[in-house]
């Protein structure tokens, strides 16, 4: 009878200890998936991030009208969060009219409305970037490097701007090739005629030749 008593009392302790380490095997199971879980999420949001980052820095340097100062600051709104976009001078010549050199650093946030107003993941990138100032001599409102053919008997009216009262010199009308010369008749004012129609392209500082052979290479590629 004593031996039945303590082979029932080992019983239960045995059954109790099983239970345990199954419940802490499925605690430890369901503690990994939600590991994995979030590892996901984050990496998820992580590209998210650099997307952002990305966006918001093409979105600067394509709208940027006019030579931004050092330290111009923007918040740019898009899908999904919001990014930061910082431009620094990095390099700027004594000669206000020469190219500046800019980095312009750009940090992506992550919004998630329904988890609050705190960024789920954060990026910064930074690009290099050269604020190229065009040049154009402007001897006239209007240049054909080439000529303008003119109908028999019409006009043809192209009026420079006076300057005269900013301090600049008075434009003329038009800017055209020697050559042109024999159509003038009809052409009030009169142009500025010099030079081959080669020169009187070149004269506008923009490489024509270049541009026709395609040897022109955009400095930057805008996100569609």
């Amino acid at each position: 009878m004593s031996r039945r008593r303590s082979d029932a009392g080992f019983a239960l302790p045995l059954v109790v200890f099983l239970i345990g380490v199954m419940t802490l095997m499925l605690t430890a199971g369901f503690a990994r998936v939600a590991g994995d879980r979030r590892l996901a999420q984050s990496s998820g949001d992580a590209v998210s991030a650099l997307a952002i980052a990305k966006s918001g820095l093409h979105s600067y340097l394509s709208t940027q009208a006019t030579r931004p100062p050092d330290g111009d600051a923007q918040r740019i709104n898009v899908t999904g969060g919001f990014a930061d976009v910082v431009a620094h001078v990095v390099r700027k010549p004594p000669d206000t009219l020469a190219n500046w050199l800019f980095i312009v650093r750009s940090t992506g946030r992550v919004i998630e409305p329904t988890l609050g107003a705190d960024p789920q993941a954060v990026r910064t990138i930074a690009q290099y970037t050269q604020w190229q100032t065009g040049r154009m001599d402007i001897r006239g409102a209007f240049t054909a490097a080439n000529g303008l053919k003119k109908k028999s008997g019409g006009t043809i009216d192209i009026r420079g701007a006076d300057q005269s009262a900013c301090g600049a010199p008075t434009v003329p009308g038009m800017r055209v090739p020697q050559d042109w010369q024999k159509d003038i008749a009809g052409v009030d004012p009169p142009p500025l005629a010099s030079g081959t129609g080669m020169e009187v392209a070149l004269e506008t500082n923009i490489d024509f030749p270049a541009l026709a052979g395609g040897g022109f290479t955009p400095d930057y590629k805008l996100a569609g």
